[in-house]
């Protein structure tokens, strides 16, 4: 099963009748300059490919595998939505329940280019180079 260029391989599933539950472990293979498949991402592809109720789909664990564009994890499949509100760990529920946030790639604004001063090369001056001199002199007079 297929999201954008994202693929899921379902490896294992694990029946556990007295949670009234099966654990699902998948494989997710996702564009090399893609980031790791968001929860909502793969708990739809899970949906689709299982043929199961959005809602009695947990996401346990993604996990993307470093320099490789696989990423691997875990997922519960409730038989009732009684089971999943017993038993299912609340946080992994509330992280299912987000929306992932959307960020927008803004383009920079338009930098206005200031007009460039040609600045002349500073020529020290006889009155200046005077008065550094005299500044040289006065504190050598001060550390006698």
């Amino acid at each position: 099963m297929q999201y954008g260029s994202m693929k899921i391989e379902i490896l294992k599933k694990v029946e556990n009748q007295v949670f009234n539950r099966t654990k699902i472990f998948f494989s997710a293979e996702h564009g090399s300059k893609e980031a790791t498949p968001s929860r909502k991402q793969v708990r739809d592809v899970l949906t689709a490919k299982l043929g199961a109720n959005k809602e009695l789909i947990v996401i346990e664990s993604v996990k993307s595998h470093r320099g490789k564009n696989i990423s691997r994890g875990a997922a519960f499949l409730y038989s009732d939505k009684a089971s999943l509100d017993k038993i299912a760990k609340k946080h992994l529920t509330k992280r299912d329940a987000k929306e992932p946030k959307v960020t927008k790639k803004e383009e920079p604004a338009p930098v206005a280019e200031a007009p460039v001063e040609e600045k002349a090369e500073a020529k020290p001056t006889e009155d200046a180079t005077k008065e550094a001199n005299e500044g040289k002199s006065i504190e050598a007079e001060k550390k006698e």
